[in-house]
């Protein structure tokens, strides 16, 4: 059996949430800075998101779900921010699972017509929702040779004066 509390104060998961952000981004090659920017600005917007606990049978806390819900053109679009689980706890995935459903409901339940995810990495707890676009990144170690055949020289201030 897996259940949910809802979490009132942003000490008890942003810290946790922040961190796995940073190491997502990490893993796909960003250096330190560069994954700690993105999570600030990630962070900057989490003041009215709301945050679930996942519960074991027992009770104990082995997990998170981070939704939240936004107005655009008269329409309520449910977003799920991060589903977590310690993977010591969830080997089957069923807690992931419960998880997922559970957080679907919950944004249907305040009128979200669809819900949006955003991964740093493949999840396959949200395959059945179709990529509507992708960032990609890649880390750059040397400066990009031009194509063969191409020139390059840098502007001039008369050709662009700003």
């Amino acid at each position: 059996m897996t259940d949910f509390a809802l979490l009132a104060a942003a000490c008890d998961w942003q810290p946790g949430y922040r961190q796995r952000l940073i190491e997502a981004y990490q893993a796909t090659g960003l250096e330190g800075p560069a994954a700690d920017e993105l999570a600030a600005k990630t962070m900057e917007h989490s003041g009215g998101w709301r945050v679930a606990a996942i519960l074991d049978e027992d009770g104990r806390r082995i997990g998170q779900v981070v939704l939240g819900l936004t107005e655009r053109h008269g329409s309520s679009t449910g977003r799920i921010g991060e589903l977590w689980t310690d993977p010591r706890h969830d080997g089957q995935g069923s807690h992931r699972r419960a998880a997922h459903a559970w957080a679907r409901r919950w944004c249907a339940q305040r009128g979200a017509g669809q819900v949006v995810v955003r991964l740093a990495a493949p999840d396959e707890i949200f395959a059945d929702s179709p990529v509507r676009g992708q960032t990609r990144i890649k880390v750059m170690t040397a400066p990009a040779a031009p194509p063969a055949g191409v020139t390059y020289r840098p502007m001039t201030q008369a050709e662009y004066p700003a």
